[in-house]
Parts: C-alpha cells; structure tokens; sequence
C-alpha cells in the first residue's frame, strides 16, 4: 500500500503525470526516463539544497516502488538536470533500423561521469557500440588509480613473465608519454611562461623532473641485466630431454 506524500496543490499534478509514467508498461527508452526525471525535479528541483537524495526513498514509497527504486527517481533527476531533451531525442535513434542505441543501463554509467570526461566516453560507447557491461568496465578502469594505492602489482613467478610486463608496461608509458603529454596539436603538458605559470604547476614540474630522473637511473641500471638475456641459448629439444 503506498504511502501517502503531502505535496502542495501545484506539485500535486506532477506527482500524478510520475505515477501515469510509472504505470505505462513495455520497455523504456532513454526518453521516458528523462521525462521521469523532468517531474521529479518539478517535485524536489535539484537546484533547491533541500532536496537532496534522501527524498527520493519517501517518493518512491508514496509510488508504490520499494525502496531499491529510489535510485532510479534520483539518477533520472540527473539525466534531466544534464540532457536536453533535443540530446536525448538523437541517442534515441539508431542510424539504421535495429542499430545501436544507448540504454538506460548505459546513461547510468555515463552519469557518474564528470562534464569533461562523460562526452569522450559517450561518443566512444555510440561509434564502438559498446554493451553497457563494456563501458562500466572502460569507466572502472580509468579511475583506478595507477601506482601506489592503485591494484596490487602482481609479482612475476619466473624471467619470461617479469620480461613480458617490462615490454607492455613499457610499451604503455611510452605511448602515453607521446601521444598524450607531448606530441598532440594541444599536448597536455605544454610549456608555461611568464605570468602564465602558477607556484603548483612549478612544484609539479619540479616533482616530475625528479621521477623522470629516477626512472632514467633504473633504466641504466636495468639495461646491462636485460643485454646479458639477449645471447642466443641453445634449446633443450625433446629427444635431448629424454637422453638426460
């Protein structure tokens, strides 16, 4: 039995247009979930600090929705906050019948992304037609964090493993280091001058010079140990193993 919300009479009429739209059945496109969205905002407007996400659980009870569906009323008060409906009209439409287009499973994801980086991912899910299960993993991996704290670093069991994690870990940082800190139109890392240059920029050039000449230093004194892996070894054949 839902639980009844006092509302004043002129959110009343939203809060019946969010229950005619929970009430539809069939599957939901991206557009009904941004026309969710518009009336929960026109009864808890996100640009009021009031009404935050500890709301959406009242609401969803006074729908009829168990708790768990809370999230779903606060996330479509997001999309509506951050699409226009013009935007959603376009993700909606496949460019051949039956094609590819963004689901809700997909928004969701792109959601708890920030402005800067949510257009990048949308535009690689859409051209790439990425499941929503392969854009939740590309996201998670882009916020690990690399280095301490980040994964554990597994230790390799033998040379030809600890040798396969230098060459692509290697081959990584260096794709990185030119395609995206140098070697762009508009490289990441360019060089400030004059008033341009701020006291935290300075400190963290400062702090890269000193990584960058420790790595150099490890590569000195990595690269006699791998020279000496590089001689030519016989190999042990079978019929040689069974002489033995």
């Amino acid at each position: 039995m839902p639980k009844p919300i006092k509302l004043p009479l002129k959110k009343q009429k939203a809060f019946q247009r969010l229950q005619e739209l929970l009430q539809q059945s069939g599957r939901h496109d991206l557009l009904w979930y941004h026309r969710v969205g518009q009336e929960v905002n026109r009864l808890y407007p996100a640009d009021d600090r009031g009404y935050g996400e500890s709301h959406m659980p009242t609401l969803a009870e006074a729908l009829g929705k168990s708790a768990s569906y809370a999230d779903t009323l606060w996330k479509s008060r997001l999309f509506w906050n951050e699409y226009e409906r013009s935007e959603v009209r376009s993700l909606c439409k496949a460019e051949a019948a039956g094609g590819f287009v963004l689901t809700w499973s997909h928004m969701q994801s792109l959601l708890s992304l920030d402005d800067e980086d949510r257009p990048r991912f949308q535009e690689d899910c859409l051209n790439a037609e990425w499941p929503c299960k392969e854009l939740h993993r590309r996201i998670k991996e882009s916020r690990e964090p690399q280095g301490q704290g980040g994964r554990r670093f597994q230790k390799p069991k033998d040379v030809e493993t600890a040798l396969r994690q230098l060459i692509n870990e290697s081959r990584t940082w260096d794709r990185r280091y030119h395609e995206v800190w140098f070697e762009l139109d508009e490289p990441a890392i360019r060089l400030e001058t004059g008033k341009g240059k701020s006291e935290d920029v300075a400190e963290l050039a400062t702090e890269a010079v000193k990584v960058l000449k420790t790595l150099q230093s490890d590569i000195e004194d990595c690269l006699p140990r791998l020279k000496a892996l590089t001689g030519k070894r016989k190999k042990v054949g079978r019929r040689a193993k069974k002489r033995g």
